[in-house]
C-alpha cells in the first residue's frame, strides 16, 4: 500500500499529520496515509473510517475493542484505538501522530513522528504536496530537514481559552475609578458676623 498525501485543509495547513497501524504487537508497521490539517478531528475521522475495511469477517468478528469510534478521544487531541481481528486471529492498533518540526515545542499533542522514519519516496511526496523544491537525488537527511523546516506543530489543546480574571464588572468599576478620582470638597471655615460680637460686648 502507497501512502497518499491528502490536504484536508484547502492548501492552507502547515501541520502534517501521518495514519500509522501496527499489527500484532509490533510484529508489522503500516502508514495509511499523511494528512494536513491544522487540529486532528478531521484526521480522526479518517482513522476511525478505516476499521470497517479491516479482517476478512467484519466487525462481528471484532472484538477487545478500545476506542474503535474514536468517542474516547478528548477534544483537540491525535485518535488512537485498537482491536482483534476476525475472532482473534490477529490484532491492530491505529495511531494518528504529528510529525516533528524542526522548531522545539511544548506539547505535540501527541507522540511526534520523527521525519526520518517516513522514508525517501513518501518525504518527496509530501514536499511535493506543498511544492517546496528539492533535488531528486538528495538523500533522506536532507530532505527531512527540508520538510521539518516548513512545518508547524499542532496547537496545544485549550491554548485559545481567555485567561481567567475577575469579573467584567469588577474591572469596569476599577477602571472607572481610576479614570475617575473622587474629589473631596473642604468646607469653608465660618467667619463670625461683626455686629454679633459688638451686641455681646455692650
Amino acid at each position: 500500500m502507497t501512502p497518499q498525501v491528502i490536504d484536508l485543509s484547502g492548501g492552507t495547513s502547515k501541520v502534517l499529520w501521518m495514519i500509522e497501524m501496527i499489527w500484532n504487537g509490533g510484529q508489522k508497521t503500516e502508514i495509511e496515509g499523511f494528512y494536513w490539517s491544522d487540529m486532528p478531528e478531521a484526521v480522526n475521522r479518517q482513522a476511525v473510517g478505516i476499521w470497517p475495511a479491516l479482517g476478512l469477517f467484519g466487525a462481528e468478528y471484532r472484538g477487545c475493542e478500545d476506542n474503535v469510534d474514536g468517542s474516547s478521544t478528548l477534544p483537540g487531541h491525535p485518535y488512537v484505538g485498537s482491536a482483534t481481528l476476525d475472532a482473534g486471529a490477529s490484532c491492530c492498533n491505529i495511531f494518528v501522530s504529528a510529525a516533528k518540526p524542526s522548531a522545539p515545542t511544548a506539547n505535540y499533542g501527541g507522540l511526534p513522528v520523527p521525519l526520518a522514519r517516513m522514508g525517501v519516496m513518501n518525504l518527496k511526496r509530501i514536499l511535493k504536496s506543498r511544492k517546496i523544491p528539492f533535488d531528486h537525488k538528495e538523500k533522506q537527511p536532507v530532505l527531512a530537514a527540508l520538510l521539518a523546516e516548513y512545518i508547524d506543530a499542532p496547537r496545544t489543546p485549550g491554548n485559545d481559552e481567555k485567561p481567567k480574571g475577575p469579573p467584567e464588572d469588577a474591572l469596569s468599576a476599577q477602571t472607572q475609578a481610576t479614570a475617575e478620582p473622587k474629589v473631596v470638597q473642604q468646607a469653608e471655615p465660618k467667619t463670625a458676623q461683626p455686629g454679633a460680637k459688638r451686641a455681646k460686648l455692650e
